[in-house]
């Protein structure tokens, strides 16, 4: 995927935002599939990650971010729902899989 992004670059210059966010959001898919999460979605002014029961996570960090968070909710199907504020959905998003992700 970097590489792409650095031939395109090279090829017709500065990318516009628009198409940088395609990348950021495939690299976002990449992990989240990696991670075995089944699900990423925006919903209002929230993240929800669905995962699955396989999923590639700390329960202790999940765990951390719903206690220390104001907001952050964990249901018992699988869903961490975090508040997006006024951040950049899809770099919030790859902060949150940062967080949760196993070493």
């Amino acid at each position: 995927m970097h590489q792409i992004h650095a031939e395109i670059e090279d090829r017709f210059g500065k990318i516009p935002e628009s198409v940088d966010n395609l990348f950021a959001y495939g690299r976002l898919r990449r992990r989240a599939e990696l991670m075995r999460i089944v699900s990423i979605d925006r919903a209002g002014n929230e993240i929800a990650i669905k995962m699955s029961e396989l999923a590639k996570v700390r329960p202790d960090a999940i765990m951390g971010l719903v206690s220390e968070t104001e907001g952050v909710t964990f249901s018992p199907s699988g869903i961490l729902r975090v508040p997006l504020g006024s951040a950049n959905p899809i770099i919030a998003a790859q902060d949150i899989l940062d967080s949760i992700a196993v070493s």
